[in-house]
């Protein structure tokens, strides 16, 4: 073998596929497809078939010719010598290209290029056969046997187990990817303590501190202010803005008192910013009954909250590390010094239970609330401020001495490589921390995410290989705020928006076994919709009923029409799909299994009781379910990935944007009319993509069912684009994460999806207060959605280039 010495630097490689496989006669379809992409630039020492290897030098060796060269015209022989030489390499190279590139297109024309990049039903088949509901049972037995906590060492023990395990499954590449973030624990030493203490004596009457007998973690509110708050209480129903502006119509202030509040309805951290912002001085969280019984039987007789249980969350309401926005969390990341405003909660917060809640509760004073702020507690509710004769003189003290630590996390990272698209990626991901031992919240979904992992691992050592590269990833720290993702979505931006496919999220994947409940891009439904069609929940009469079947009849889009297609939720926040679809513009996609009431669908989340028992004998006894949804989950990942012709369609983006812009007109419409706006310039610019798309589609129907991959690899790459167009230069509601202009987390809810919500966003901070600035705010946002759609369209049809006579906006 010749081998050829070359003095230049290496050729740049992926972050994510680190090990480059040099090109062979049988793999020359892949990286042929790659130098078309113009990811790499190949020469005559890249092709095996010239019979070459390479050696590299840190440079050139010097010549032994002698004073030959030395001198003026020594200089000017060296430089057209240089130039010769470059200009030599420079015709072996394209000659050596273009060889490469008709082998390409001869492979593709001899073989044909569906056979070459081609979804096979027998892939899914066997994926849905391989994954058995046993393994899942056992995944999630063991996954719950203990609270895995992240930034602690049994937090770390999960992530080497799964990357183990993950490394047993045939995957090309597993590994660990660490950052280094700032995390909210109790305090070391003591509890934080809720108290009721005598106004005139200082004597505590009453101690709210108990934690539940088992309990591993002492109750806190992961990034609540420290300090120590006295003050009368206040009861505000869920503490959403509404409840506040209903106690103000009541003439009952909560300046200087500590708010109590029930969990649900709203974001935790929402309801402290709400009560800090009209004034608090501290607040409590509590569960009540009607939000976590119901019509349950107390655990362990059945799913009903006991009255002891605390339930545990971070009032963080923006995804990643609070100290490295928008960059990720490495050791030489830059963090502001201490004492910096960080966005966390102003006033100290605790969770209690409702055995705590009912006794403060029993002896409030005041005006009573309006009926739809009673709840299960067999007390008279009343709003305050204060307590009742003979408690008038008692008041709350509250004191919060959590830590704030930086610590390490870990993110698992597992590849399979792709045979033809390498650089294009499919990501399916699930988190592994947990508050408690977390059998639902993220347990089922690691179980199902190990037995798909599994399952692929069987089918790769088949023979199959994606055409796309598939990714796993079990993120840490999500329920600290989404952290582990965020960070490396951050590390690894530029190349998720260039390469990313589609992001596909599991979390609490079952907490029901009633209907499929699915968010995301509508660039998902028409995969998704597909998946679901193949995937079975069991046979009737010999006809196979489908996931589609099961979720369109009992989660239908229009519920009067018998004829509806099922119902894709929008993606607000919440889950770690957030830094993918409302950060980067990723397409992104969330499936769980609910319960028929989702005001009850799991009781135990957050909470001690969250365990193994819980899901093996009230929510998924067979495991059929977790089963279902993992069988779904694979049949997506193998169709995103080995499917020539991505499976978006602008269709549907379309149909959601008009739907979004009815409920805007709804809503808001009189409000907007009050101030000479018009929403008519919206539906001209949904009108406009609409007609680019159709065009785009068009164009690529003529062409289709050729072998130009260069044609097929455009439509796509302009698909896949279409996403990323909507992404913001600037954040929604001073979040850095929150930056999609057409879908996204409402301002009051941010676990509420809802469509443009950078235009909601200033017309709620208008109907607040109608300044001529915030008014001015709406029609500033939607001219920028107006200028992203123009954007979004005239990137299908190449508009810089071929010019588009479309309807004016002026």
């Amino acid at each position: 073998m010749k081998k050829w010495i070359i003095s230049s630097g290496n050729r740049p490689f992926s972050e994510f596929v680190s090990h480059y496989q040099s090109v062979s006669d049988s793999s020359i379809d892949a990286t042929m497809v790659e130098y078309i992409r113009g990811k790499k630039a190949y020469t005559k020492w890249d092709a095996d078939s010239e019979n070459v290897d390479i050696e590299y030098h840190d440079g050139l060796k010097q010549s032994a010719v002698g004073g030959y060269l030395n001198g003026t015209k020594g200089k000017i022989i060296k430089v057209l010598f240089l130039l010769l030489l470059f200009f030599l390499g420079f015709v072996v190279g394209y000659l050596v290209r273009r060889g490469v590139h008709e082998k390409y297109f001869s492979s593709l024309q001899s073989t044909g290029l569906q056979f070459a990049f081609e979804f096979k039903i027998e892939d899914a088949k066997f994926l849905e056969k391989e994954i058995q509901s046993d393994n899942i049972k056992e995944y999630l037995r063991n996954f719950s046997l203990k609270p895995r906590s992240a930034g602690t060492s049994w937090g770390k023990d999960v992530a080497t187990v799964i990357q183990r395990h993950w490394e047993q499954s045939a995957l090309d590449d597993v590994r660990l990817e660490k950052y280094f973030v700032l995390l909210s624990y109790p305090p070391l030493n003591g509890s934080n303590l809720v108290l009721t203490v005598d106004e005139k004596t200082n004597a505590t009457v009453t101690n709210f501190t108990n934690k539940p007998a088992n309990a591993e973690l002492k109750p806190y509110l992961a990034y609540s202010a420290n300090g120590i708050a006295f003050g009368k209480l206040v009861y505000a129903n869920y503490g959403r803005r509404e409840d506040f502006m209903v106690l103000q119509k009541l003439n009952v202030s909560v300046g200087g008192c500590v708010v109590l509040m029930r969990l649900g309805k709203a974001h935790r951290g929402d309801k402290v910013r709400w009560a800090f912002e009209m004034g608090a001085v501290g607040a409590l969280l509590y569960p009540d009954p009607a939000d976590y019984v119901g019509q349950h039987k107390l655990f362990p007789k059945g799913l009903g909250l006991p009255g002891d249980a605390i339930v545990y969350g971070s009032l963080k309401t923006f995804p990643g590390d609070p100290e490295t926005p928008g960059l990720p969390s490495i050791d030489v990341a830059y963090r502001p010094i201490p004492g910096s405003d960080l966005g966390l909660p102003k006033i100290p917060a605790q969770p209690i239970s409702y055995n705590d809640a009912r006794i403060l509760l029993s002896i409030m004073s005041g005006p009573d609330p309006p009926t739809s702020w009673i709840g299960g507690l067999n007390v008279t509710y009343r709003v305050g401020p204060g307590f009742e004769s003979p408690n008038e003189t008692q008041t709350v003290k509250l004191e919060v001495n959590n830590m704030l630590q930086r610590r390490e996390i870990a993110n698992v990272i597992g590849v399979i490589y792709g045979r033809i698209e390498r650089d294009e990626y499919v990501i399916v991901g699930c988190h592994h921390d947990t508050w408690t031992t977390g059998a639902s919240d993220p347990g089922t979904g690691m179980a199902v995410m190990m037995e798909t992992v599994r399952a692929f691992g069987a089918l790769r050592k088949s023979g199959w290989a994606p055409s796309r590269s598939l990714i796993f990833a079990s993120w840490d720290a999500e329920e600290f705020g989404i952290i582990g993702s965020t960070e490396w979505v951050e590390d690894h931006g530029k190349e998720l928006m260039d390469n990313t496919v589609a992001y596909i999220n599991i979390d609490s994947t079952v907490t029901g076994n009633y209907t499929l409940e699915a968010l995301g891009s509508p660039f998902m439904r028409r995969v998704l919709y597909e998946a679901t069609k193949e995937v079975s929940v069991y046979q009737f009469e010999d006809q196979p009923l489908t996931v589609y079947d099961l979720w369109r009849n009992r989660s239908p889009q229009g519920q009067m029409n018998p004829h509806s297609i099922p119902k894709l939720d929008i993606l607000g926040s919440g889950s770690d799909f957030v830094s993918f679809m409302s950060g980067y513009g990723v397409p992104s996609l969330h499936l769980q299994f609910v319960n028929n009431d989702l005001d009850f669908d799991y009781p135990l989340y957050h909470t001690d009781y969250d365990i193994y028992d819980s899901i093996a004998n009230f929510v998924d006894p067979s495991f059929n379910a977790s089963a279902i949804l993992a069988r779904v989950v694979a049949t997506i990942a193998v169709k995103l990935t080995d499917t020539l012709v991505l499976p978006f369609g602008c269709d549907d983006y379309v149909d959601e944007m008009n739907r979004g812009l009815a409920v805007l007109k709804r809503k808001y419409g009189v409000f907007l009319l009050e101030h000479g706006i018009l929403t008519d310039i919206l539906q001209k610019a949904i009108n406009h993509f609409d007609r680019a798309a159709n065009i785009h589609y068009s164009s690529f129907a003529k062409m289709n069912g050729t072998d130009n991959v260069l044609l097929y690899h455009e439509f796509n790459h302009q698909l896949m684009q279409v996403e990323r167009t909507f992404i913001l230069p600037q954040p929604i509601n001073n979040s850095t994460r929150f930056r999609h202009a057409i879908f996204g987390p409402h301002r009051e809810d941010i676990h509420e999806g809802v469509v443009f919500p950078t235009i909601i966003d200033a017309i709620l901070c208008a109907q607040r207060n109608a300044t001529v600035e915030n008014v001015e705010q709406i029609k500033m946002r939607m001219a920028t959605v107006v200028q992203l759609l123009r954007m979004a369209g005239g990137m299908l049809i190449s508009s810089a280039v071929t010019h588009y006579t479309g309807d004016s906006f002026l």
